[in-house]
Formats: structure tokens, sequence, C-alpha cells
């Protein structure tokens, strides 16, 4: 007989069994239709196929995108983008929307830009099931092989031809320096010849790339496929010196000796060198970032050095005078140290004094977050003072630059023209398309037909005296017309006629340095700190077929106002202010303090 403990067992798998059994036929309750022939993504932003023709969807039988995003993102977290594409009918219904057999798409025309509603659009299993296909299809092909796995030659060779076609066909940067990358795939089509590990294979496509000069060129994954082995310490610049922490960022690692002065018997300065053959060779201040970031990945730089690869590490400090030394032998850590910037963490404020204080951390293009912008700026008008910081933000959307420069242009202020760019074409783009190919980037071309007056007078008039310092757009067929962002007086806005001071330093990239160099210049605007990153390329990934590898290339060549690239420069601050040791742990923010002196002023 069975005991009571055996009987309750059974009776508790019976019900589990009977739940499980109750969910699945719940599941499979829902028609498995949709209205989608295709659809692919873009961040959170889903393109639909319907009837052949590609839309931006942006609601479907009244619910917006973004609602029924957030709803499959609450309730599957890890499997969100499946059950939107998958299981429409059941993800609707529990929203409280079930859909007939036929429903009503607002849609966005990508060729046009026209926003248009499409009615009595069938829902179909036929759509449905072309979708999971595809997903299928999609997950075998997007599966990466190990970095351990190894190309054949006629592998490795196939993919170096490849990439040195999309190189050759649609790369802005090419002819950016004087860099024989003919010469660079020779020597790495020998290396190959006996085969090379997809890990090997990546590095080194990753030093032809960097040498480019392109700031978003880059083999995806480079924190990935580098040699493990990492520095069981913080490596930091302070002014030009390199200084060595703790690897939690809390204090220096030796209090009496805290400049590095060797690793493994190599000068410091040198191992910087050999660790940045991964960086793109833009700024100085971006290649000594990036160069200091990956000094960490202690057993590449070896590789690169020629040294043993064993499993401690040997490091000499010194005071600032070197007049004292100290040596530490240390064990190779597992993982990389937190390489976190004690950066500004809280949110835009007023500040005493009433100064306000607005913190940019991302370039977000977000609807809620810029109407939060305009609402802080309508909140920061009887301020004496303001402060923008936009320190550590790497970049993103251009909406942001649009939405805030209004308020710092004087009641009679012309259009102002920000970035000038002109676009790499491909085999059978007009290089003078009237609707240009930068609109994603709010770059467009003098023939535009949206410009009104004044914008095309100041096109005009800069159009006369605009001189880039890199001439290879102008004189080469390969690049399309000149494409302009501006940004017009809006007479809605107020008007922020009180001293600005913007925060800037070398991880500003990208988005934000095209808002640094456009802020840069107004009459009450000063910017402060260090040196911008500098970048603006537009990337477009490419897959190589045989190695699975990501590779990014940009796509327009990028200028300031004043004709210098973004690329190899970035922004200038009106007001250098150098790091302390405080600043680096934490402990103070001698930028923000100098920003707040001078607006005291």
């Amino acid at each position: 007989m069975p005991s009571a403990r055996a009987k309750c067992m059974s009776a508790l798998i019976c019900l589990v069994g009977i739940s499980a059994l109750a969910q699945t036929q719940a599941l499979a309750s829902y028609p498995k239709l949709s209205p989608f022939s295709e659809i692919r993504w873009k961040k959170s932003i889903v393109e639909v196929r319907i009837e052949g023709k590609w839309y931006k969807l942006v609601a479907l039988n009244g619910v917006s995108r973004k609602k029924i995003i957030a709803f499959c993102k609450r309730q599957w977290p890890d499997k969100w983008k499946k059950r939107f594409e998958e299981d429409l009918v059941e993800v609707l219904t529990r929203m409280g929307h079930e859909p007939e057999r036929t429903v009503t798409l607002k849609v966005k025309d990508l060729d046009s830009g026209d926003m248009t509603v499409l009615k009595n659009v069938a829902m179909t299993q036929e759509n449905r099931r072309s979708i999971w296909k595809a997903r299928r299809q999609s997950r075998r092909k997007d599966k990466e092989p190990s970095w351990s796995a190894k190309l054949s030659v006629e592998q490795a060779h196939a993919d170096i031809h490849q990439l040195r076609t999309k190189l050759e066909t649609e790369f802005s940067y090419l002819k950016l320096k004087d860099f024989d990358y003919d010469l660079a795939f020779e020597h790495l089509r020998g290396r190959c010849e006996k085969g090379i590990t997809r890990r090997a294979f990546a590095t080194e496509l990753s030093k032809i790339i960097a040498r480019f000069g392109d700031g978003h060129a880059r083999v995806r994954g480079k924190h990935r496929f580098l040699p493990g082995g990492f520095c069981p310490f913080l490596i930091k610049d302070l002014n030009g010196r390199l200084i060595a922490l703790k690897p939690d960022h809390s204090w220096l690692l030796e209090d009496q000796c805290p400049f590095l002065k060797k690793i493994d018997g190599v000068d410091a300065e040198r191992w910087i060198t050999a660790a940045a053959t991964v960086v793109p060779q833009g700024s100085p201040q971006m290649v000594r970032r990036h160069a200091i970031e990956f000094a960490h990945w202690i057993q590449f730089v070896r590789g690169e050095l020629k040294l043993d690869r064993t499993g401690s590490l040997s490091v000499e400090l010194s005071d600032e005078r070197a007049t004292t030394t100290k040596k530490l032998d240390l064990k190779i850590a597992a993982r990389p140290p937190a390489l976190f910037e004690r950066l500004p963490r809280g949110d835009s404020t007023i500040l005493d004094g009433r100064i306000g204080y607005l913190r940019i951390a991302k370039m977000d293009k977000d609807r809620d977050y810029l109407q939060k912008l305009h609402r802080t700026m309508q909140d920061f008008r009887e301020t004496s003072g303001l402060i923008i910081d936009v320190r550590g933000n790497s970049g993103g959307s251009r909406d942001v630059l649009k939405a805030l420069l209004p308020y710092f242009m004087g009641p009679k202020d012309s259009p102002r023209i920000v970035n000038v760019a002109a676009y790499r074409c491909r085999d059978g783009d007009d290089r003078d398309s009237a609707l240009g190919y930068l609109k994603n980037r709010h770059l467009y071309p003098a023939p535009w037909p949206n410009w009104n007056s004044e914008e095309r007078s100041a096109i005009d008039r800069f159009s006369r005296t605009f001189q880039p310092d890199w001439k290879e757009p102008v004189r080469s067929k390969d690049f399309s017309a000149w494409h302009y962002m501006i940004v017009s007086l809006e007479k809605q806005r107020s008007h922020y006629e009180k001293a600005v001071v913007i925060l800037m330093d070398e991880a500003c990239f990208s988005a934000t340095d095209i808002f640094l160099g456009a802020l840069k210049g107004l009459p009450n605007v000063t910017l402060m700190g260090r040196p911008s990153g500098g970048g603006s390329g537009r990337g477009r990934q490419t897959v190589l077929e045989k190695s699975r590898l990501k590779i990014v290339l940009s796509t327009m060549a990028s200028f300031q106002p004043n004709g210098r690239l973004y690329d190899g420069h970035g922004i200038q601050p009106d007001v250098l202010v150098e790091r302390t040791l405080d600043d680096i742990l934490g402990k103070t923010d001698s930028t923000l303090d100098a920003a707040l002196r001078h607006l005291a002023k």
C-alpha cells in the first residue's frame, strides 16, 4: 500500500501536470495569425511588410506600437520579440484588445515618410507561418561559431576578399589615412596559410580596420574575442601620467607610489601603445582612452609584445618624482576590473545660487524623454545660469540637439547649420538625389524640397565659404553632394538668455560630438572640461559569410561647420579643466566646481 506521503506527492504531480496541460491548451487556443508577412527590427522600432511593401508600424487597432512592445517586455522579458512576432493575437487579447480577422494599421511609408492608415488588413495563418519560418532561419544563420573555431585558408581568404570589396565600395573613410591596406591584407593572408582561429582572425582584422582612423569602424565583440587574463588593478590617466587604483575604484593600489612605471618589465607607456593596436587611430584623446581600457587585457598585450603568457604579473610603481619605487607580483585576474568612470549619476536639478543643472547621460530620441527636457527647460527659466553636463555621453540620436539648441539661439538668429556631411554612394545610388541618403541623421542635400526660404538662403550663404579640411568628398565621384543639418529658431520656444556652461570629456562621442560642435561659439555658451572623442560616421554592419564576424564601417564623411572633420579631432573646450586624483575617485568634481565659479562671475 502506498504511504500517505506518496499519495500526496502523486496528487501534487497530477495537479501540476493538469495545470501545465491547461496552460498548454490555453496557449494553443489563440489563433496563430498575423497581418504581416515579414518583420524586421531596428532597436525598438519595428518595420513590417504588408502586401509586398515595407512600413514602420505605428499602431494596430488604435493601440500604439510602444504599448504593445512594453506589454510584451513585461510579460515575457526574455522572449518579447518572439511573442510579438508569433503570438500577436494572444498579446492583443491579453491587453484587452482582442482582434478580429481583419485589423486597422497606422503605418509610416518608408519611401515617402508619409503617415497612412491601412484598413481591413487580413490576419492570416500564412503570414504568421512565414514569420515563424524566417525567425527559425535567422536563428540558424545568426548562430556564431565559437571563438576557438578554426577557419580554413579558403574561408579566411574569402572573408578577406568580402571585406576588401566592402571597404572599396561603401566605406567613407577608406582614404582618410595614408594606409596601404593591400599590404596589410597580404600579410594576413600569409598568416592564414595553415588556417587560423576565429579569435585570431577577428583580432587581426581589428588591427587593420583600426588603422583607417574611423572612430565607428570595428569588429564587434572585441571584449569577448581578445584573449582572457586581466589586470588585477585599474589603470587610469591623471593629466598624462598613468596611475594604479584598486580594482573596486576605491583608492590607490599603493598609497606612497601611485604612478605606474612598468608592467612585466615593460615601460607603462609602451604597454599602452601596444594595447592601442586594436583602437581606431582617431583623435589622440580617443586613442589614449581606449588604449588604457584594452591595456587591462594582459594576455592580449603580452601577445603584442611577444611576452610569455604566465598566470602572474610584475608591476613597478613610483612616487611623483620617481625617487621611491615599489615592486609587486600579482595574480592575473579572471575578469576585468570595473572600468567605469565616476560620473555624475544624479538627475537634473537646481543647484545653490539658482543654477540649473541639466544632466544628459545619453542622446535619446524617445518622445517622453524629449518632452521631459522641454519641461526641465521651462523649470529653469528663472535660474541665474545653466550647466549642461554631457560627460560620459557616447552618443545616440541627434533629436536632443534639435530640441535644445533653439533655446539658446537669439530671437533674430538665422537658421544654424550645425553639421555638413557627404554620403559614400553605392552602385546604383544617385549622387545628386534631392531626398538624400542621411535622413536618420537629420541631414539633407541643398535641393531637398522641405527646406523653407530662410533655410535655403542659409545653405546658399554657407556653401560659398565652406572649405572641408579633408578634400576626398569633393574630388571623388564616390560621394554624394553635401548634406546639411539645420536647426531653425522656433517661435514657440522661450529664449534662455543667461550664461550656459557645457561640461564635456573624452568619452563624448558621435551624436554628442555633434551636440558640442553645434553649441560651440554661441555668444552665451562656454564649453568646459576636456576634448571630446571625435567621431561621426554613421556605421553600417556587414556580416562576413565564412567567419560570421560582424564588421561596422562608416558610410558618411562628417564635418564641423568650420570645415574640420569630426573623426580625428573632436571638439575642443573653451576652458580646459584637468582632473584631480579625487575627481577620478569620485570624491570631488573640479569641472563642475569650475563651471559654478564661472557662472558666479
